[in-house]
């Protein structure tokens, strides 16, 4: 959908072989009768060498535009990279795309939420010499990421965490789930990442200062 539209419409992202010997990644935003409005068959996000594919997208009034993840081989094996595109059809970022994870083994089926700003949060499958773990990453709306580098540990579990979805908790973070055979049969799991990239909850106020408690003692409220 187009949140920044009073009338409706869309943004449209896409992998692409016009160029006839690899995929690249192209976007369109349409309004609310299915008219182009930007350039005719789309805009390009990324065509850098080998192929990009496994395209997201996400839109929000805060980001006046979209934000697009996607998998690019262009490394020599699958990472993680991002884009936003203006709501007017101009590249925000790093052209073909800001990095949000690499490694010597891939990473794939990127998904994206908004992180209740104006950027967002990137969750992936992340390969490991044996099997697949789960990884999330914060990037701002300036193209910036705001956890780890290469991201944080949504579940390293014993064997294969595979198709991570996400969305917003509310409040800056995002609960992941994903398919898991840690049992040996495939389950669905879920997880919390808060906007600090931590996966522990707020902790009570450990200060020692009494004079922050009202009445003191207490009975029953404070």
């Amino acid at each position: 959908i187009d949140p920044d539209s009073l009338i409706g419409g869309g943004y449209i992202a896409w992998q692409d072989k016009r160029n006839s010997f690899d995929y690249d990644i192209y976007a369109q935003r349409l309004d609310s009768n299915g008219t182009s409005m930007w350039a005719t068959n789309g805009i390009l996000v990324c065509n850098a060498s080998l192929n990009q594919s496994a395209v997201d997208i996400i839109s929000s009034t805060a980001i006046n535009g979209v934000i697009l993840t996607w998998k690019d081989s262009r490394g020599g094996n699958d990472d993680i990279y991002a884009q936003k595109i203006n709501s007017n059809g101009t590249i925000a970022w790093t052209n073909n795309g800001e990095l949000i994870a690499t490694s010597p083994f891939a990473q794939i089926n990127p998904n994206i939420c908004s992180d209740g700003a104006n950027g967002a949060i990137i969750t992936w499958q992340d390969s490991t010499v044996n099997d697949w773990d789960v990884y999330s990453q914060k990037i701002n709306g300036l193209g910036q990421v705001q956890w780890q580098i290469n991201g944080v540990v949504v579940s390293n579990a014993i064997e294969i965490q595979s198709h991570p979805k996400n969305i917003p908790d509310g409040m800056g973070g995002s609960i992941h789930t994903w398919q898991d055979k840690r049992s040996g049969f495939y389950d669905i799991y879920c997880h919390h990442i808060y906007a600090d990239g931590s996966n522990v909850g707020i902790k009570e106020n450990q200060h020692k200062n009494s004079s922050i408690v009202y009445p003191n003692p207490f009975i029953d409220e404070f």
